[in-house]
């Protein structure tokens, strides 16, 4: 049952960063911040085209979404990016407004 627990409280965790990342891209007067691989692939709904809103010079911009409201726009590298590694987090932030 031991593993089972640290299975919990790493899902626990992980929710409680979830939300840290959410509260902050939500304030305006937040500094742009790296955002995990996982995150960004959970609220892009894994970087689905009907979150895709444009492209440009930096990556395709995609609206993230999570529970039950949507974010601005997040220019974020695609699925097959270099950068889908944990250990190298995406740089991508907030769009400008």
């Amino acid at each position: 049952m031991e593993g089972s627990t640290s299975k919990h409280d790493s899902l626990v965790q992980k929710h409680v960063d979830f939300g840290i990342l959410e509260n902050n891209i939500q304030d305006p007067t937040a500094t742009p911040m790296y955002l995990p691989m996982e995150f960004l692939k959970t609220i892009t709904c894994d970087f689905s085209k009907e979150q895709e809103l444009g492209r440009g010079g930096y990556g395709v911009v995609y609206k993230g979404a999570f529970g039950s409201k949507a974010s601005r726009g997040l220019a974020c590298p695609g699925k097959d990016s270099h950068l889908e590694s944990e250990k190298n987090p995406s740089p991508w932030g907030r769009a400008s407004p």
